[in-house]
């Protein structure tokens, strides 16, 4: 549709990615101008050039209803777009010809744009130059891809993310320049103290830093945590940082209520406030001892600072994010380089750059950081080449774990403290709390299966007494984008640990095989099943890992029996042991069996006429999986009233192009008064069987409903 509209606010992502705001969104329909009461979400890939806020975008664009993908126990992002009143997202390859912008930025923005096309003239071939401007103005689109990876890798991201990392170094160059003016004239100390006159210099700093910096949340709440901090200690305040932290947050709440959604605003204040706390008593109780060498104290404080931040931060991170580290302690050798070397240096480039005659020393200072970085990054690769960036999966806790956790934190505060009625409250809590919560650690006695929501394909989990069988891994094309360690480890992990008995390929296209590589890589994986046809490219990269991995490898073919326990087996309907040398009539055909009870069947994305061929035998389950995603191509009304199903399941992606499920599966169910249930609408649906009159009766779930 016609859309007019202005830019609200930008945000840059690696590989030229940009988001956009926009508001006062107008669109024509029939002639007709309406408003949209909400803002959109406009993703640029590959942009060339950027609209900034105040601007004017006119132009068609493609509209949708924001929708992310919901699982049980992950985060819905989306649901946050939405409490801010984001609520339609559009998406383009850089800015197309149809799409004009037109007015002038916002005087802060067109500051902030002179900047960094100054900035970037002076950078033009240096290799690191996304990660130099980063530092600086929070501008992350010339960032690389493999860049970000061994960042991530190594625990290290928040180094390129402008943060209170950052405004902490630039409001020190306050301080080191409050001893460079000592140096010169002392008698100015008679006026003001040092510390006090460095706090004003670093005040000013950070002010000029935020004004060319990317106005990103984390930006934001650093200098408000900063000002705060100042205030106080210029006023002479005795508890300036714990109050400072607090006040801080409060103005922001005030500014934004649901600020407290954001990820970024959670870690940084429960690791200050570790920081706060636990600190001086492992300086009281270790580091003391190594006071007499500063050297050594400064380093052995950052491990231990960058140790606390990792433990405080333990549950909240493997929530969010799914993965644990090891690599922490390498902040020993990047923050100080960083912070001490790099962020100063290029602060200086960025004001030689703005004056001609002064360019040519910013070239060389670029230059300078530029070799540094890059023996940094090389640092990296080589560890990353020996196997030492480790990034293990691990069991991502619910929200009664992590209250649990910060429980046990507070108690040994409290016992340090020796305040002894508190410590036995809080004590009595912590046994109280598991008990009282006990159906969290219940072992699944009964049948479960979840159609995961992998958007257009295809993953199932089925859970029976512990034990854990993957079918399919979904997926996409985007290279870039770990579909397994994004989209499906997060639902696997939840309450659970990387562990599962089987995992079985029905076939080795991109939108089933895409999420395992991950899976396969990092899982302890007991047994891989496939059906031995179809040797492609990716699948021979997928039968590599297991083989390196030591997994063992199965070939499974019409006839065979998958057992999950004794009373539990997936009966293999598909393929034969004669090929039909087509990769979706080839797929596995799965049908579930509990005690003789035919409970699901999993037809993959074999055709119409393979169903017929099947529906000679016996079919019948309560549970259907639409086959093919809901394809035209796969309708067959004799293979529906064979299997005669209770309730059908479609795994497809939302207003998909493909237009699944075709109105031939939907019409059908709908006559036949089948309830059928979709991954696009619905998000993850998990189903449970329990037992009543004699019957095992099927229980859908839904993780939500439109």
């Amino acid at each position: 549709i016609p859309l007019n509209a202005r830019v609200m606010n930008i945000s840059t992502y690696p590989e030229h990615r940009i988001y956009v705001i926009l508001k006062d969104v107008v669109f024509q329909y029939h002639g007709k101008k309406s408003k949209i009461n909400s803002y959109v979400l406009w993703k640029i890939y590959n942009a060339t050039q950027i609209p900034l806020p105040g601007q004017r975008v006119e132009g068609v664009f493609k509209l949708k209803k924001l929708k992310g993908l919901l699982n049980p126990g992950v985060f819905d992002y989306k649901r946050v777009y939405r409490l801010k009143n984001i609520n339609f997202v559009t998406s383009t390859t850089d800015i197309p010809k149809n799409i004009k912008i037109t007015g002038k930025a916002h005087l802060l923005w067109q500051i902030k744009k002179s900047f960094k096309d100054r900035f970037l003239k002076e950078m033009n071939s240096i290799e690191t130059k996304g990660l130099l401007l980063s530092l600086i103005t929070g501008d992350r689109s010339y960032i690389k891809h493999k860049h970000v990876e061994l960042l991530r890798k190594a625990t290290l991201s928040h180094l390129i993310a402008q943060s209170g990392l950052h405004i902490g170094f630039i409001a020190l160059l306050g301080f080191g320049i409050s001893y460079l003016i000592g140096y010169i004239t002392p008698t100015i100390f008679l006026s003001i103290p040092r510390q006090k006159l460095g706090c004003i210099i670093g005040v000013i700093f950070v002010i000029l830093y935020f004004i060319i910096s990317e106005t990103r949340p984390s930006i934001i709440r650093a200098t408000i945590m900063f000002f705060c901090w100042a205030f106080l200690f210029l006023n002479n305040h005795k508890y300036a940082i714990i109050d400072g932290l607090f006040i801080s947050f409060i103005l922001l709440l005030a500014l934004d209520i649901f600020c407290i959604f954001n990820i970024g605003l959670q870690l940084s204040y429960i690791s200050v406030l570790g920081i706060i706390i636990f600190f001086p008593v492992a300086d009281k109780s270790i580091l003391t001892h190594f006071k007499s060498n500063k050297i050594l104290y400064y380093f052995l404080s950052l491990f231990v600072i960058s140790f606390i931040i990792n433990l405080i931060l333990l549950p909240v991170i493997t929530y969010y994010f799914g993965e644990i580290s090891i690599s922490f302690y390498l902040n020993i050798l990047f923050i100080p380089v960083i912070g001490l070397i790099i962020l100063p240096i290029m602060s200086v480039s960025s004001i030689f750059c703005l004056f001609d005659k002064l360019s040519p020393i910013a070239k060389i200072l670029t230059i300078f950081c530029n070799k540094i970085l890059l023996i940094l990054l090389n640092i990296l690769e080589f560890l990353d080449k020996l196997h030492l960036l480790i990034t293990i999966p691990s069991f991502r806790p619910n929200s009664f774990i992590i209250i649990g956790y910060y429980l046990i934190f507070m108690v040994l505060i409290l016992k340090f403290n020796k305040n002894k009625i508190i410590t036995l409250i809080l004590g009595i809590c912590l046994i109280i709390f598991p008990i009282a919560k006990k159906k969290f650690f219940e072992m699944q006695d009964k049948v479960s299966i979840k159609v995961l929501d992998v958007g257009q394909g295809q993953s199932i989990l089925i859970e029976y007494k512990g034990k854990k069988v993957l079918i399919d891994g979904g997926g996409t094309w985007n290279r870039q984008f770990n579909f397994g360690r994004i989209i499906l480890s997060p639902a696997l992990t939840y309450l659970s640990l990387p562990i599962l008995d089987k995992v079985i390929l029905t076939h080795p296209h991109i939108d089933h095989i895409g999420g395992l590589f991950y899976i396969l890589k990092k899982y302890k994986i007991k047994n891989f099943y496939y059906n031995g046809l179809c040797q492609n490219r990716i699948l021979k990269y997928l039968l590599k890992i297991a083989i390196q991995r030591k997994i063992p490898i199965h070939v499974v073919k019409k006839g065979d029996i998958i057992l999950i326990d004794k009373l539990l087996k997936l009966e293999v309907i598909n393929p034969p042991r004669n090929s039909y040398k087509n990769t979706n009539d080839e797929a596995l055909i799965l049908r579930l069996i509990y005690k003789n009870t035919p409970l699901l069947l999993i037809p993959s994305d074999v055709s119409s006429t393979t169903l017929d061929k099947i529906s000679k035998y016996d079919i019948k389950s309560q549970i259907l999986i639409v086959p093919h995603h809901g394809s035209k191509n796969s309708f067959s009304e004799k293979f529906i009233k064979k299997v005669h199903p209770e309730i059908a399941i479609v795994s497809s992606g939302y207003l998909n192009r493909f237009g699944v499920p075709h109105k031939k599966w939907v019409n059908f169910f709908y006559k036949n008064n089948i309830p059928l249930y979709n991954t696009a609408t619905h998000g993850c649906i998990e189903v449970y069987w329990k037992k009543a009159k004699g019957k095992y009766i099927p229980c859908p779930q839904c993780s939500l409903t439109n």
